[in-house]
């Protein structure tokens, strides 16, 4: 909880309730028929969720991790929207993204893994990052990015 227990974030205890009354007035609404976005519109937008997966149940990791063996307690894969490497023994295939040259594409992405960083760049190419954590951000040319547990990027 945050501020003071008079002002602000005090618990609601059990079986009890809590009403704000307030008064609404002067209020002006003018809506936007578009919200503006900062950088030229995408043809496309791809969503990639890049995460990491342990194929041993967790009692098992447990033990890894308690004894010498961190090293053996890494990821057993790393999963783009959920489907493993093509050589991978799971059988679900890789993530593939078709582009063509010219166009302009937006890509968002996500660590959604448990203990792995990640570099994310794409071969020959600079990436502009354009968005971070759902806010724009002052456009960045880059050759890479390194993503973060719960980091989350758009380019």
């Amino acid at each position: 909880m945050a501020g003071r227990c008079i002002w602000a974030n005090c618990p609601i205890g059990p079986g009890k309730a809590w009403t704000l009354e307030f008064q609404v007035k002067d209020q002006i609404v003018n809506n936007r028929n578009v919200i503006l976005v900062p950088f030229p519109k995408r043809q496309e937008e791809f969503d990639l969720l890049i995460g990491d997966w342990h194929a041993l149940p967790y009692k098992d990791k447990r033990k890894l991790v308690g004894g010498s063996s961190i090293q053996s307690a890494r990821p057993g894969y790393i999963l783009i929207n959920g489907k493993g490497s093509y050589n991978s023994s799971l059988g679900n295939g890789h993530q593939s993204i078709q582009v063509e040259q010219g166009k302009l594409y937006r890509l968002r992405f996500s660590n959604v893994g448990t203990e792995l960083s990640f570099n994310f760049r794409i071969q020959s190419h600079e990436i502009i990052l354009v968005e971070t954590e759902g806010s724009h951000t002052n456009q960045i040319v880059l050759d890479s990015l390194d993503v973060h547990v719960g980091q989350s990027y758009s380019i």
